[in-house]
Protein backbone atom coordinates (compact mmCIF):
# COMPACT_ATOMS: atom_id res chain seq x y z
CA UNK A 1 0.00 0.00 0.00
CA UNK A 2 1.32 3.23 -0.89
CA UNK A 3 2.03 6.32 1.26
CA UNK A 4 -0.05 9.65 1.34
CA UNK A 5 2.98 10.90 -0.18
CA UNK A 6 3.09 8.62 -3.39
CA UNK A 7 -0.21 8.74 -3.52
CA UNK A 8 0.29 12.58 -4.44
CA UNK A 9 3.39 12.31 -6.56
CA UNK A 10 1.14 9.71 -8.37
CA UNK A 11 -2.10 11.95 -8.65
CA UNK A 12 -0.71 15.69 -9.41
CA UNK A 13 0.09 14.80 -13.05
CA UNK A 14 -3.90 14.04 -13.27
CA UNK A 15 -4.66 17.07 -11.83
CA UNK A 16 -2.19 19.23 -13.57
CA UNK A 17 -3.77 17.13 -17.42
CA UNK A 18 -7.26 18.91 -15.69
CA UNK A 19 -5.97 21.97 -15.06
CA UNK A 20 -4.37 22.69 -18.45
CA UNK A 21 -7.66 21.01 -20.16
CA UNK A 22 -9.87 23.39 -18.34
CA UNK A 23 -7.65 26.23 -19.21
CA UNK A 24 -8.06 25.26 -23.01
CA UNK A 25 -11.73 24.85 -22.74
CA UNK A 26 -11.75 28.50 -21.13
CA UNK A 27 -9.70 30.31 -23.49
CA UNK A 28 -11.48 28.39 -26.59
CA UNK A 29 -14.86 29.97 -25.13
CA UNK A 30 -12.91 33.13 -24.40
CA UNK A 31 -11.72 33.23 -28.34
CA UNK A 32 -15.23 32.42 -29.69
CA UNK A 33 -17.09 35.12 -27.36
CA UNK A 34 -14.31 37.45 -28.54
CA UNK A 35 -15.09 36.36 -32.59
CA UNK A 36 -18.49 36.74 -31.81
CA UNK A 37 -18.27 40.25 -30.88
CA UNK A 38 -15.86 41.37 -33.69
CA UNK A 39 -18.20 39.80 -36.25
CA UNK A 40 -21.53 41.70 -34.50
CA UNK A 41 -19.37 44.84 -34.49
CA UNK A 42 -18.63 44.73 -38.04
CA UNK A 43 -22.02 44.05 -39.15
CA UNK A 44 -23.21 46.86 -36.95
CA UNK A 45 -20.52 48.91 -38.69
CA UNK A 46 -21.23 47.55 -42.23
CA UNK A 47 -25.32 48.43 -41.05
CA UNK A 48 -24.51 51.93 -39.51
CA UNK A 49 -22.98 52.66 -43.64
CA UNK A 50 -25.42 51.53 -45.12
CA UNK A 51 -28.08 53.11 -43.42
CA UNK A 52 -26.48 56.24 -44.09
CA UNK A 53 -25.86 56.07 -47.71
CA UNK A 54 -29.26 55.01 -48.27
CA UNK A 55 -30.23 57.87 -45.98
CA UNK A 56 -28.67 60.34 -48.30
CA UNK A 57 -29.50 58.80 -51.33
CA UNK A 58 -33.24 59.22 -49.89
CA UNK A 59 -32.88 62.69 -49.04
CA UNK A 60 -31.66 63.30 -52.74
CA UNK A 61 -34.81 61.30 -54.33
CA UNK A 62 -37.98 62.41 -51.63
CA UNK A 63 -41.20 61.01 -52.54
CA UNK A 64 -44.71 62.13 -52.87
CA UNK A 65 -48.12 60.11 -51.72
CA UNK A 66 -48.83 58.19 -53.68
CA UNK A 67 -45.67 56.29 -55.06
CA UNK A 68 -44.23 53.06 -55.71
CA UNK A 69 -40.59 51.90 -55.58
CA UNK A 70 -39.33 48.92 -57.31
CA UNK A 71 -36.05 47.20 -55.46
CA UNK A 72 -34.68 45.06 -58.13
CA UNK A 73 -30.47 46.33 -59.42
CA UNK A 74 -30.71 49.44 -61.33
CA UNK A 75 -34.25 50.72 -59.62
CA UNK A 76 -34.50 53.52 -58.38
CA UNK A 77 -35.76 52.44 -55.14
CA UNK A 78 -32.41 49.94 -54.10
CA UNK A 79 -30.59 53.21 -53.20
CA UNK A 80 -32.73 53.75 -50.35
CA UNK A 81 -31.87 49.48 -49.06
CA UNK A 82 -30.02 51.25 -45.99
CA UNK A 83 -28.28 47.94 -43.63
CA UNK A 84 -29.34 44.48 -43.79
CA UNK A 85 -29.95 43.74 -47.50
CA UNK A 86 -28.19 41.94 -50.00
CA UNK A 87 -27.04 44.02 -53.31
CA UNK A 88 -30.73 44.05 -55.14
CA UNK A 89 -30.87 41.51 -58.22
CA UNK A 90 -33.04 41.44 -61.11
CA UNK A 91 -36.65 41.81 -59.62
CA UNK A 92 -35.72 42.73 -55.76
CA UNK A 93 -33.42 42.12 -52.28
CA UNK A 94 -32.61 39.83 -49.79
CA UNK A 95 -32.65 40.13 -46.24
CA UNK A 96 -28.94 39.52 -44.73
CA UNK A 97 -29.68 39.08 -41.45
CA UNK A 98 -32.54 39.16 -38.94
CA UNK A 99 -33.19 43.05 -39.18
CA UNK A 100 -33.04 45.38 -42.28
CA UNK A 101 -33.82 48.82 -43.09
CA UNK A 102 -35.19 51.15 -45.86
CA UNK A 103 -35.01 54.84 -45.86
CA UNK A 104 -37.66 57.09 -47.54
CA UNK A 105 -38.26 61.02 -47.46
CA UNK A 106 -41.54 62.54 -48.56
CA UNK A 107 -42.36 65.79 -50.10
CA UNK A 108 -44.77 67.54 -47.92
CA UNK A 109 -46.20 64.94 -45.86
CA UNK A 110 -49.50 66.41 -43.95
CA UNK A 111 -51.57 62.96 -43.30
CA UNK A 112 -51.05 59.74 -42.73
CA UNK A 113 -50.75 57.15 -45.56
CA UNK A 114 -50.57 53.35 -46.11
CA UNK A 115 -47.29 51.49 -46.65
CA UNK A 116 -47.32 48.38 -48.43
CA UNK A 117 -43.88 45.93 -49.06
CA UNK A 118 -44.30 43.36 -51.87
CA UNK A 119 -42.18 40.71 -50.57
CA UNK A 120 -41.84 36.94 -50.66
CA UNK A 121 -40.64 35.31 -47.05
CA UNK A 122 -38.45 32.30 -47.54
CA UNK A 123 -40.20 29.59 -46.29
CA UNK A 124 -39.77 25.60 -47.07
CA UNK A 125 -41.51 22.78 -45.75
CA UNK A 126 -37.89 22.25 -42.83
CA UNK A 127 -38.31 25.93 -42.30
CA UNK A 128 -42.48 26.59 -42.82
CA UNK A 129 -42.87 29.55 -40.47
CA UNK A 130 -41.22 32.76 -39.72
CA UNK A 131 -42.69 36.14 -38.14
CA UNK A 132 -41.99 39.21 -39.46
CA UNK A 133 -42.27 42.77 -37.49
CA UNK A 134 -42.57 46.23 -39.44
CA UNK A 135 -41.92 49.35 -37.30
CA UNK A 136 -41.16 52.97 -38.86
CA UNK A 137 -39.11 55.90 -36.99
CA UNK A 138 -39.07 53.01 -33.95
CA UNK A 139 -43.28 53.14 -33.71
CA UNK A 140 -44.45 49.11 -34.13
CA UNK A 141 -46.87 48.95 -36.91
CA UNK A 142 -47.40 45.15 -37.97
CA UNK A 143 -46.11 41.48 -37.63
CA UNK A 144 -47.09 39.05 -39.58
CA UNK A 145 -46.45 35.12 -39.47
CA UNK A 146 -45.56 33.68 -42.82
CA UNK A 147 -45.93 30.01 -43.82
CA UNK A 148 -45.54 28.22 -47.80
CA UNK A 149 -49.18 29.22 -48.10
CA UNK A 150 -48.74 33.05 -47.53
CA UNK A 151 -45.56 33.61 -48.13
CA UNK A 152 -45.87 35.64 -51.34
CA UNK A 153 -49.07 37.83 -49.37
CA UNK A 154 -48.29 41.63 -49.50
CA UNK A 155 -47.80 43.05 -46.11
CA UNK A 156 -49.57 46.51 -45.19
CA UNK A 157 -49.49 48.91 -42.30
CA UNK A 158 -50.94 52.51 -41.22
CA UNK A 159 -48.22 55.22 -40.91
CA UNK A 160 -49.85 57.73 -38.62
CA UNK A 161 -49.83 61.64 -39.25
CA UNK A 162 -47.94 61.91 -36.37
CA UNK A 163 -45.28 59.65 -38.04
CA UNK A 164 -45.73 60.76 -41.85
CA UNK A 165 -44.90 64.24 -40.72
CA UNK A 166 -41.75 63.61 -39.62
CA UNK A 167 -40.88 63.74 -43.34
CA UNK A 168 -37.97 61.12 -43.00
CA UNK A 169 -38.74 57.56 -42.39
CA UNK A 170 -36.82 54.55 -41.46
CA UNK A 171 -39.21 51.41 -41.96
CA UNK A 172 -37.14 48.50 -39.97
CA UNK A 173 -37.99 45.02 -40.55
CA UNK A 174 -37.25 42.65 -37.66
CA UNK A 175 -37.49 38.30 -39.55
CA UNK A 176 -37.03 35.75 -36.64
CA UNK A 177 -35.81 33.10 -38.02
CA UNK A 178 -33.89 33.57 -41.44
CA UNK A 179 -32.50 30.49 -42.84
CA UNK A 180 -29.77 29.24 -45.56
CA UNK A 181 -31.08 27.38 -48.51
CA UNK A 182 -28.34 25.20 -48.73
CA UNK A 183 -28.72 24.11 -44.67
CA UNK A 184 -32.88 22.82 -45.56
CA UNK A 185 -32.21 20.95 -48.89
CA UNK A 186 -33.89 23.53 -51.35
CA UNK A 187 -30.68 24.67 -53.20
CA UNK A 188 -26.56 25.64 -53.00
CA UNK A 189 -27.48 29.05 -51.75
CA UNK A 190 -25.55 29.29 -48.35
CA UNK A 191 -26.94 32.89 -47.63
CA UNK A 192 -29.12 33.38 -44.86
CA UNK A 193 -32.81 34.30 -46.29
CA UNK A 194 -35.44 36.14 -44.85
CA UNK A 195 -37.29 37.89 -47.29
CA UNK A 196 -37.50 38.98 -51.03
CA UNK A 197 -38.67 42.61 -51.15
CA UNK A 198 -39.60 43.44 -54.78
CA UNK A 199 -41.19 47.04 -54.25
CA UNK A 200 -43.17 49.09 -51.89
CA UNK A 201 -46.26 51.09 -52.19
CA UNK A 202 -47.17 54.43 -50.95
CA UNK A 203 -51.12 55.14 -50.61
CA UNK A 204 -53.01 57.85 -49.49
CA UNK A 205 -55.90 56.21 -49.77
CA UNK A 206 -57.40 52.12 -50.44
CA UNK A 207 -58.57 54.24 -53.60
CA UNK A 208 -55.26 56.01 -54.56
CA UNK A 209 -53.20 54.56 -57.36
CA UNK A 210 -49.34 54.56 -56.68
CA UNK A 211 -47.10 56.89 -59.11
CA UNK A 212 -44.24 54.75 -60.10
CA UNK A 213 -40.67 55.77 -58.88
CA UNK A 214 -38.77 52.89 -60.74
CA UNK A 215 -36.53 52.78 -63.71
Amino acid sequence: MGTAATDLVLTAPAWRRWLLLIAMFALGAAYIAVYALFVARSRNFIDVQRNERAETFAQAHAVVVPSHLAFGEGQSGAGMLGGGWYNPEAGGAWTVSADAWIHLALTAPDSGFELQLNAMAFVVERHARIRIGIDVNDTPLGAWERHPANAGEPMRVHVPETVAKAGKLIVHLHIDKPAAPKQLGPSDDFRQLGVFLTSLDLLGSPSAEPASSSR
